[in-house]
């Protein structure tokens, strides 16, 4: 049975676990079948089977000699003709495998092949005669595909400006023409947004005091007036977030995932990127080996990260300070919160950095290669004359590549007397607990 022609005589359902794939891999399809006609007594079986195109290489590898099945004449076999090579039709687990057979064996010796009876007929199995042998198997899943496209993208679109910071191109999956006007629904919901929050004025004078910074530092820019009919464009709609944080309580989000007429949004035509983020677990094992600790986090990591001039107008929003002026029109010009391919881009970034400037910087590009968790470090040296260093090389290298690290902590004396002049940096006393990771 393969996919393209599914055996019709198995009785089949459609189910509504169907998995996606895009041309070139495969496209699984998931069908419930029952009841297989085996012989005069069938074992009933009721499991759903998805259908792929391949299961897995020849098996056995070769053909062997029809003389294989000859000790195995008298039995009746599932497969009579096991000794031929030939394609694996299905693969079925241990909870209907185990189930079918029957304690009944034959064997023909240590090292030899050897049958279980089943209620398909007796199996044979056994070692093949070669040790020259290879295994196969086959990997159904388009997740590589796309992170080797993303990687090669990102790779061949990043540059630094003047000032040294990474400006990236948004990676798209498919031509944003796909996009449908969004401008409309956008300036619905803007003005939906402005009526909640007048209510809580509390929360608007954070809200424009976010708009307000978000314009000051240059992460977003007016959008000249003659471009407002521009048809290559998207727009996000934005909403507050609430957070339990020191340093900023509120942060605006843009909904990249709202549907534009086409009945696309911006994140369904964006990749989202392969994993380069280390696992927390080896970074927490890591940061515990160290004498001297020493902990900062990146300010506004995402923000730091330059948007090529060519997609803007794919981020654009809508805004005014308050519902006497126009409405205005702006574009994000900086990796952005609510776009899916945002914490990719911001990592591999910081990668980047790290690679880039590893020649000057080895400490500072280890640790970050290798601390970092997202935008939190946990890093740590032997002693304290190499925290030092690492504390500077990490902050010279940030600013080679306008990051900011802030919010230090150490358990040392001498890094903080040496580090004095940033304010934010903490002596962390013995029996005194931090939070980290969202961690104590």
């Amino acid at each position: 049975m393969t996919p393209s022609e599914p055996n019709s005589s198995i009785p089949r359902d459609a189910n509504n676990s169907v998995l996606s794939a895009s041309a070139k891999v495969f496209h699984p399809v998931v069908f419930d079948a029952t009841n297989t006609d085996t012989g005069p007594n069938p074992p009933n079986v009721n499991n759903p089977i998805y259908v792929v195109n391949k299961i897995v290489g020849q098996l056995p590898h070769f053909s062997l000699d029809s003389s294989w099945s000859e000790p195995f004449s008298d039995l009746k076999l599932a497969d009579p003709t096991f000794f031929k090579s030939g394609p694996i039709d299905i693969l079925i687990g241990v909870n209907i495998a185990l189930p079918m057979l029957k304690g009944q064996s034959l064997s023909l010796g240590d090292n030899k092949p050897f049958a279980v009876r089943s209620d398909l007929g007796w199996i044979v199995a056994g070692n093949l005669p070669s040790e020259d042998m290879f295994s196969s198997i086959a990997v159904n899943s388009i997740q590589v595909v796309t992170d080797e496209l993303v990687r090669v993208t990102s790779g061949n679109t990043h540059v630094r400006n003047e000032d040294g910071r990474y400006v990236v191109r948004l990676p798209f999956n498919s031509s944003p023409s796909k996009l449908g006007d969004s401008r409309e629904s956008a300036i619905r919901r803007f003005k939906s947004l402005e009526r909640s929050l007048i209510k809580k004025p509390a929360i608007y004078s954070q809200y424009r005091d976010f708009m307000q910074e978000y314009l000051t530092l240059g992460h977003m820019e007016l959008v000249p007036k003659s471009d407002y009919a521009k048809r290559e464009a998207n727009y996000l709609p934005h909403h507050a977030v609430l957070r339990d944080s020191s340093t900023t309580k509120l942060r605006v989000v843009f909904d990249a995932s709202a549907k534009s007429t086409s009945g696309y949004s911006l994140n369904d035509i964006l990749m989202v990127g392969p994993r380069v983020q280390r696992d927390v677990y080896p970074i927490l094992l890591s940061f515990r080996t160290f004498q001297i600790a020493v902990c900062a986090d990146l300010e506004k990591m995402f923000r730091q990260i330059r948007i090529s001039s060519e997609d803007t107008n794919w981020q654009r929003i809508q805004w005014r300070d308050n519902p006497k002026e126009t409405v205005k029109e702006y574009r994000l010009t900086t990796v952005t919160y609510g776009t899916s391919c945002a914490p990719y881009l911001s990592t591999r970034t910081l990668t980047q950095l790290a690679f880039d400037e590893r020649e000057r910087y080895p400490l500072a590009s280890f640790a970050t290669l290798h601390h970092f968790y997202v935008d939190d470090l946990l890093s740590g040296a032997a002693t304290e004359k190499e925290a030092v260093e690492l504390v500077w090389q990490l902050k010279e290298m940030m600013k080679k590549g306008g990051f900011n690290l802030r919010k230090w902590q150490s358990n040392s004396e001498i890094v903080i007397k040496e580090v004095a002049k940033n304010k934010d940096l903490k002596r962390v006393q013995n029996d005194e607990e931090i939070k980290i990771l969202g961690i104590q």
